[in-house]
């Protein structure tokens, strides 16, 4: 800083009202809800992402860079989201975006460049190449789009039964009001709603219903689980139980990042491995855990196929794909899905959908949580839909549509 005016204009304070003002008027426009005095690290991840959105437009520059920026945005928030955009775009600015979705590569781009491990295959006007295109130059071979064939499954005993949980927050509204299903082999039931309607809370409530009666003493309602009374369940027991579960959050709650592939496949699994006791102890036979990953890797195509390469290291699909490997390949007979396709590309999307039909036809039950109508819509048997922390309507298949 050269002069007094500099040293003016660097020390100056921030003026908080005026920049608050800009931010809530950028995200009315692309139909966003933040809580600016939050803590980051207690929002969810869905508002985090649009965060970082705001952050980037909010700066103003010439060249934006989007990395995946939809996967975690409800249809209503992508599409205005793309609105603006196209909006910037008119506006003379370079935008690149990365993503996976290819109906949003279709709706906003004007140029395409499709990359597959690592290489450029292709580039492309964006007007000269389809949907179909686009997912089979990706994957390098065709791809299923839409429905995969599903065979008639007849639903079985019941696996899930949840009966009118209403968690009350002292003045404020609830974040469960009278919620009921059921999910039964041979079943996926899906639970669609936009980001903050209260799948989140259902999700915690199921993984570990002692936690939520305990931190909640108001709360009511029942749950049970394969015929038993389920509310003293701490999280810890569904792993003693025929239960895989796929959280909407994989870092926060489903990986241990700086750890290895083997030791986060041993998450709740180590006494599959169990050896002893020896000298008063049990060891773990990381040899025999070491040869079932490899198998499970090369199943799901988990990419390096390395089980002592560190989980960080994965891209944010491989890591996706990891939990799902980990989940699904010991065929529980009740599976807990949220946001199981987040991030990954079109022929991960093929192979973990199919992955969850084959499940359904063996008698499996599934929950799947997803904020992809699409996805929704291609796999469940019946679609609750949640707002505002309750289930507002109930769709059998063949009557729902987006």
């Amino acid at each position: 800083v050269s002069s007094s005016s500099g040293l003016a204009r660097l020390f100056a304070p921030v003026d908080r009202k005026r920049l608050l003002m800009e931010l809530e008027d950028l995200a009315s426009k692309v139909g966003f809800t933040i809580p600016w005095h939050h803590p980051v690290a207690n929002l969810a991840v869905g508002t985090q992402q649009q965060l970082e959105i705001i952050k980037l437009l909010h700066a103003g520059v010439d060249v934006m860079i989007f990395d995946e920026p939809t996967a975690v945005l409800s249809p209503d928030e992508t599409l205005k989201f793309l609105d603006m955009l196209k909006g910037l775009n008119s506006q003379g600015k370079t935008i690149i975006v990365i993503t996976h979705k290819l109906k949003e590569v279709k709706a906003v781009a004007d140029f395409i460049t499709v990359l597959r491990r690592g290489k450029s295959v292709a580039t492309k006007k964006c007007a000269d190449v389809t949907v179909q295109d686009m997912a089979d130059l990706m994957v390098g071979r065709h791809v299923a789009l839409g429905e995969l064939p599903r065979p008639e499954s007849k639903p079985g005993e019941t696996l899930l039964a949840v009966k009118n949980v209403t968690q009350p927050m002292p003045g404020q509204k609830n974040r469960l009001t009278d919620v009921s299903f059921e999910v039964r082999e041979g079943q996926v039931v899906g639970i669609a709603g936009v980001e903050g309607s209260g799948q989140a809370e259902l999700m915690r409530f199921i993984q570990n219903p002692a936690g939520f009666y305990k931190d909640t003493p108001d709360a009511s309602g029942g749950i049970f689980m394969f015929g038993e009374d389920a509310r003293q369940w701490p999280s810890h027991l569904f792993r003693q139980k025929s239960v895989g579960i796929v959280p909407a959050d994989r870092l926060r709650e489903a990986v241990l990042p700086d750890e290895t592939l083997l030791e986060n496949d041993l998450l709740g699994h180590d006494q599959e491995f169990a050896v002893g006791p020896i000298i008063g102890r049990q060891w773990i036979d990381r040899g025999l855990a070491r040869k079932r990953l490899v198998s499970e890797l090369k199943t799901f195509d988990v990419r390096p196929q390395d089980p002592y390469a560190r989980l960080a290291g994965l891209s944010g699909g491989n890591q996706q794909k990891f939990v799902m490997a980990r989940e699904l390949s010991r065929n529980p007979a009740f599976i807990i899905c949220a946001q199981p396709t987040r991030g990954v590309d079109v022929g991960s999307i093929e192979q973990i959908h199919t992955e969850i039909l084959t499940r359904r036809t063996a008698g499996a039950g599934v929950l799947l949580v997803s904020s992809q109508l699409d996805e929704l819509t291609a796999l469940s048997d019946i679609i609750h839909v949640m707002f505002e922390g309750a289930i507002v309507a109930t769709f059998k298949r063949g009557d729902f549509d987006e």
